[in-house]
């Protein structure tokens, strides 16, 4: 019989695992079309002598998401924050190790919950003030704080999960 912990990380796993495949793809994708203006941008001004006034709005737009959802995706794999130094100055049976493993995990969820929590405040204000260039919302830019605040809180309650081992069954 399956104990419901093991259910449960499995689901969790699964559901963090589509989370990161969207988040990739929207990085991906972001990372794109950040390319592409900037490649437009450059040959309008130097071969066609014209300015894309948009163009530097666009690619700051895309500039902020895709460090963000990097950074959330880079929590899902501990690369985004580790405390190596500490770390590799002890085994990983010692209580050093665990000690800066989780201090590591407890600043990531601090970091997350502060930009979920003060960026939809942020994202709703930011949603009256407007691009010049592009006639959107500002709120658009800021809208990847408390998205990438929860994918943060989400993979790292995964990493913290696993290495508590809770509902572990390598099945």
């Amino acid at each position: 019989m399956v104990r419901y912990s093991v259910l449960f990380v499995r689901g969790f796993k699964q559901i963090n695992a589509t989370l990161e495949r969207v988040a990739v793809i929207g990085a991906c994708a972001v990372l794109v079309a950040l390319t592409a203006v900037v490649f437009a941008d450059v040959v309008a001004r130097e071969v066609l002598h014209l300015t894309l006034i948009w163009a530097s709005d666009v690619a700051l737009f895309c500039f902020v998401w895709l460090a963000f959802l990097s950074a959330a995706i880079g929590v899902r794999y501990g690369e985004h924050f580790v405390v190596d130094v500490m770390q590799l100055a002890s085994s990983p049976n010692a209580k050093l190790y665990r000690f800066t493993g989780y201090l590591a995990s407890s600043v990531v969820v601090a970091v997350g919950v502060i930009l979920l929590f003060w960026g939809v405040p942020y994202a709703e204000q930011a949603m009256r003030r407007f691009s010049y260039s592009l006639g959107l919302p500002i709120g658009y830019f800021a809208a990847i704080m408390p998205l990438s605040g929860t994918l943060m809180i989400l993979f790292e309650a995964e990493r913290v999960i696993k290495r508590i081992g809770v509902g572990c069954d390598d099945r």
